[in-house]
């Protein structure tokens, strides 16, 4: 607790994780955080990787420049998404190694060699990293490598067994893949039935600095509540220590206590009804009168507890990550197939960054020619979440969405917008000469398709990315949630998508709260859908009802 003096007030890894205040009282995010990688900070970015676009000089028009800078924008949101769920994974797999969860300390140079041998011990059975690869080895290491070097000893550094073996755990808030306890309990509440994978580390087992002799200086408040320190109900398994030196001419024995580890969430799994090594007798036990380290940690214990915790820290990872990205929306064309309606005759020309422009003129700002009004039909698909451990079936409901614009500061939700995605035809005219043509004719039958010519830089697809975004429209709950999809007209007026569109699809955003209110809900959640529709599809129309009869055919009349 005294390293956090100078920066302020130490917090909870949940916390620090998730970007709240007290996450045990409520997921809101705290605004005065201090790290920028957590939950809060990836929700944040994965909403403008699919959302951001920016008017950087202020000038009230986009121009090509800025857009090409908010699709490189959008990756780095994107990088910046992914790295804050990996910083928050690490964290709760942090919860599954035992010493964390029970503040039991394992600093490099600073504590025990013996106690800082589990990390190191468990990397060279994961990967094979030598003890002593880094210039400065830790004690630990040092420590692993002289059980390496014994060869009795190698027996336990056998590959960890199926790291997908254990079933991917589902909860309805991300805090409930750290631990379950309630909001109100203290340390005095047992967790026996606490899910998360931190209640599991911290009840399962023994560390080198908890165990039932450790002369700990740890505040009261840090409770080990389990295993048992009496070490009731545990059994014991004395045989010869070969690996040991003889003790006035005697073999040392060595006695290991085993228990099982109790796991909730999956209570019939072998590795929780078998009993596992969980600590071992010293070798000064009984000798000198010493009250002091007479328990230890063993080889064969680390291998136990990697055993158990690896495969468990990767499910809980993966289903943590299926969490995030679990909102998911059906969007789909209209019935009649038609998303949008543009009269492409209005008159219209190109500026030299290749954007139509409304009107006879290209250097007034340039207001976007194109589609203003978008017409989808959405509907949440997002699956029910079975709570691992109990079963309770918790529907990911949304909730009702409100109007307004994802660039305006003061309005927050819930927002449910669409996002145009394309790339351009720069070479496009308003007689429509710069688009792809292909002529029909019957014999001989006509094959391929025939660019235009562009002249300069223009091109029939512009390299990059660039999206316009509506506004956000109101729908009610029961309508998003409803058996069938309901339709929506998305406004694009303040972000028309330009004429010359190509490449493009549709994406609907939900941002807002999604599960139960009652059974769980996340308060500030994101849902996707897609749709791929065909680019702008030109029509032409024409008065072709006037004919004379030539007392021979009908012929037009101005043929």
């Amino acid at each position: 607790p005294g390293g956090c003096a100078a920066l302020g007030p130490c917090l909870k890894s949940v916390d620090w994780a998730l970007g709240t205040v007290n996450a045990f009282a409520s997921l809101a995010p705290d605004p005065n955080r201090r790290q920028h990688f957590s939950w809060e900070d990836a929700r944040n970015n994965y909403f403008l990787a699919l959302t951001a676009e920016r008017d950087a000089n202020g000038n009230g028009m986009r121009e090509a420049s800025e857009r090409e800078a908010d699709a490189e924008e959008r990756m780095f949101r994107w990088a910046s998404t992914f790295r804050s769920i990996g910083d928050v994974v690490h964290l709760l797999q942090d919860a599954a190694q035992p010493q964390h969860t029970r503040n039991d300390r394992h600093d490099s140079h600073v504590d025990p060699a013996d106690q800082q041998g589990f990390e190191p011990f468990t990397n060279e059975r994961l990967i094979g990293r030598q003890a002593t690869s880094s210039a400065d080895p830790s004690g630990g290491e040092i420590y692993v490598l002289s059980l390496i070097n014994n060869n009795l000893f190698k027996q336990f550094l056998t590959p960890l067994p199926d790291i997908n073996g254990y079933p991917v755990p589902t909860f309805v808030s991300p805090l409930r893949y750290f631990t379950t306890r309630g909001a109100s309990d203290g340390p005095g509440v047992a967790p026996d039935n606490r899910l998360g994978i931190a209640d599991y580390s911290n009840k399962g087992f023994f560390t080198r600095g908890t165990t039932p002799d450790a002369n700990t200086l740890l505040p009261a408040v840090y409770a080990f509540p389990r295993p048992d320190p009496t070490l009731t109900g545990f059994t014991t398994q004395t045989t010869n220590c070969a690996f040991l030196p003889k003790l006035r001419n005697q073999p040392v024995n060595c006695t290991t206590y085993s228990h099982t580890v109790p796991d909730p969430v999956q209570p019939s799994r072998s590795d929780a009804t078998t009993p596992q090594p969980l600590l071992a007798d010293g070798m000064w036990k009984g000798f000198f009168g010493s009250t002091n380290n007479q328990y230890t940690l063993t080889p064969q214990i680390y291998q136990a507890t990697g055993n158990l915790t690896v495969p468990r820290a990767i499910a809980y990872s993966a289903g943590l990550i299926n969490y995030f990205f679990r909102g998911k929306l059906a969007v789909t064309s209209p019935p009649d197939k038609i998303v949008g309606v543009l009269n492409q005759g209005a008159t219209h020309t190109m500026n030299a960054q290749g954007y139509p422009c409304v009107g006879t003129a290209n250097n007034d700002g340039c207001p976007i020619f194109g589609f203003q009004s978008i017409r989808l039909s959405v509907q949440n698909t997002t699956p029910k979440i079975t709570e691992s451990g109990t079963g309770t079936q918790v529907p990911q409901n949304l909730s009702n969405t409100a109007t307004g614009s994802v660039t305006d500061p003061n309005f927050h939700g819930p927002y449910l917008v669409a996002i145009a995605r394309y790339h351009r035809n720069t070479c496009y005219k308003p007689d429509l000469t710069g688009e792809p043509y292909q002529v029909y004719i019957y014999t001989p039958p006509s094959t391929g398709i025939t660019q235009p010519t562009c002249s300069g830089s223009q091109t029939t697809r512009t390299a990059y990315q660039e999206i316009a975004v509506s506004k956000s429209v109101a729908v009610s709950a029961a309508a998003l949630n409803g058996a069938s999809p309901t339709e929506v007209k998305f406004d694009f007026s303040a972000d028309p998508i330009p004429v010359n569109a190509t490449d493009l699809f549709f994406q609907v955003v939900y941002r807002g709260p999604m599960g139960d209110p009652v059974l769980g809900q996340e308060p500030d959640a994101i849902a996707v859908g897609t749709l791929d529709v065909r680019e702008p599809t030109f029509v032409g129309f024409w008065n072709n009802t006037d004919y004379f009869w030539n007392d021979t055919r009908w012929l037009p009349k101005n043929s």
